[in-house]
């Protein structure tokens, strides 16, 4: 594989999480947390407070969904710049 060849190709990566699934389960999830409280605690709220509560719980989801994401992102930047560097280091070695 020559060099231009090797940048016009497209790389796919596959993910282990796919946030389309977890943005459209965050709501589930935050009604989920208020109804297993609601239940072990013999408990019922208002709508208001279920709703308020509800949307609390999520946007501390999407806070730890987008720290996540930034990791993520973080990681692979990472290991694209070691591959960058280990091939600039056996381009060195094979030609010098």
């Amino acid at each position: 594989m020559n060099e231009s060849s090797r940048n016009t190709s497209p790389v796919k990566i596959k993910f282990a999480v796919d946030y389309q699934i977890v943005a459209q389960n965050v709501p589930v999830l935050a009604a989920l947390a208020v109804k297993k409280y609601q239940d072990r605690r013999g408990v019922s709220f208002s709508e208001e407070t279920r709703k308020l509560a509800e949307s609390r719980i999520s946007s501390e989801l999407w806070k730890i969904i987008q720290e996540r994401q930034s990791r993520r992102m973080a990681i692979w930047q990472m290991i694209f710049d070691e591959a960058e560097d280990a091939y600039q280091r056996f381009r060195k070695r094979s030609t010098g």
